[in-house]
């Protein structure tokens, strides 16, 4: 078997022949035409020759020992890497049958033997120029493939930008309009508490110097249970000051989830918009008619603030935990929560550490359905879902993906098991940066 030349070529071709004088004519009269050349004479060392490195072309005799020419075709076209090969056989036997046994087995041509040299040049050229098309259409297509992957990707991409600016200027307004009664309420409180506390005081000295009060007086007092009423007005001002606070940090939370006054890339600690935005789906975590209060199992590490898109990650612990959400509501819903189903405690689990000083990874987990085996490859995908019709988009999962990997450099993984649960993981460069430390928040 002869080595491949060094200089460059139209192309490499095998040459399988046993006999000796055939493979030596074949040869030069390839190589003088600028063809690369390879020879083996026999059918077994063909397959070892084109496993180890495949040619652009064989040709193959038919009649030889141990391995004929069709077997060795039939084993070159059921290996993945071998099969697009094209195959011309060589033959002195030329009747039909032989031709359609050749073409059968894989065969591209047939040149009957003895052959005209310019005849199997043409032949040669002929299926080199196909294969190259072929090629150059399978180089293509998988451009093309790429484009319109690349295409939906942005279309998704383009669709959750608008959403999500929709959501923001909504979410100005609200936290707007909002903020100014509950401040104007929160600030008026206070002084509230203290007229009450004056006018007591002075009501007091009234029952202390006229301890004997007329009878309209005293009907009064009992009419109204003054002693009820003065035990319990500071605590209905009190619940009125926390509800204005609650209302407060509401709107906080609403301006920290849509990092409204914010720069896109700023230092701050994850552990606040994770906060945030289990905030927004309190109502959703809540006890349902189909099932109990879904617990959050919070874990947080020692995180430091550090640089990131605040806004762009808390649009993805949004999608997460809303996913949880859905696969807890899924799971429930398909084994049919009742009294034996009672031991299933709705849970989502959210873990956070710094790994080696240089990433910072944060676990959301949850007990939910599940994701199948089959689907596990598509998570990631623009539209995919496996919610019902009008239920979902299909792309947050998709949008949190790019945000994760494309925009912060990180990475986002899965952990499933059908019927126990999912952890989305997201790990994330640590770019650290220095805050007061008033401004750092802990809650594990």
């Amino acid at each position: 078997m002869s080595e491949p030349q060094s200089f460059d070529s139209l192309g490499e071709i095998l040459v399988v022949d046993d006999e000796l004088d055939n493979l030596k004519l074949l040869s030069r009269m390839l190589q003088d035409r600028g063809y690369c050349v390879r020879q083996a004479m026999s059918g077994e060392l063909a397959l070892k020759v084109c496993l180890r490195s495949p040619p652009d072309l064989i040709l193959l005799d038919i009649m030889m020992p141990i391995l004929n020419g069709y077997e060795v075709c039939e084993q070159l076209k059921a290996d993945a890497i071998l099969a697009d090969i094209p195959v011309i056989f060589m033959s002195a036997l030329g009747g039909g049958f032989d031709k359609a046994k050749a073409f059968k087995a894989g065969g591209v041509d047939y040149i009957t033997k003895p052959f005209q040299i310019e005849e199997a040049i043409a032949r040669i050229e002929h299926q080199l120029t196909i294969s190259s098309l072929q090629t150059q259409l399978q180089k293509r297509n998988q451009e093309l493939e790429q484009t319109l992957s690349d295409l939906r990707h942005t279309q998704a991409q383009l669709i959750e930008r608008e959403k999500m600016s929709g959501i923001g200027v909504l979410v100005a307004g609200v936290a707007h309009e909002i903020n100014n009664p509950a401040n104007f309420i929160y600030g008026n409180i206070a002084p509230a508490i203290e007229y009450t506390n004056d006018l007591f005081h002075l009501l007091t000295l009234y029952q202390d110097c006229y301890p004997e009060p007329v009878r309209e007086i005293e009907e009064a007092i009992d009419s109204i249970d003054l002693e009820y009423l003065k035990a319990d007005f500071p605590r209905l001002l009190k619940s009125l000051n926390t509800g204005a606070s609650r209302i407060r940090d509401i709107v906080k939370n609403l301006r920290c989830f849509s990092a409204l006054d914010c720069a896109p890339l700023k230092i701050a600690n994850p552990h606040i918009g994770l906060e945030s935005t289990l905030m927004l789906l309190q109502n959703r975590l809540s006890a349902q008619p189909h099932r109990p209060e879904i617990e959050v199992r919070r874990e947080y590490g020692n995180v430091s603030p550090f640089e990131y898109y605040p806004a762009l990650l808390n649009q993805v612990f949004l999608h997460l935990l809303a996913n949880a959400i859905n696969a807890i509501d899924t799971r429930i819903q398909k084994e049919q929560w009742n009294d034996k189903l009672r031991w299933l405690s709705p849970l989502i689990s959210i873990r956070t550490k710094v790994l080696d000083g240089d990433w910072v990874e944060i676990r959301i987990a949850d007990n939910g359905i599940g994701i199948p085996q089959g689907d596990r490859d598509r998570v990631f995908e623009p539209f995919f879902t496996t919610q019902p019709v009008g239920a979902g988009t299909g792309l947050g999962l998709a949008t949190s993906y790019s945000i994760v990997v494309t925009q912060h450099g990180g990475q986002l993984e899965f952990e499933s098991e059908v019927g126990r649960g999912t952890e989305f993981i997201v790990q994330l460069p640590f770019r650290g940066g220095s805050c007061p430390p008033d401004d750092r928040h802990s809650d594990g």
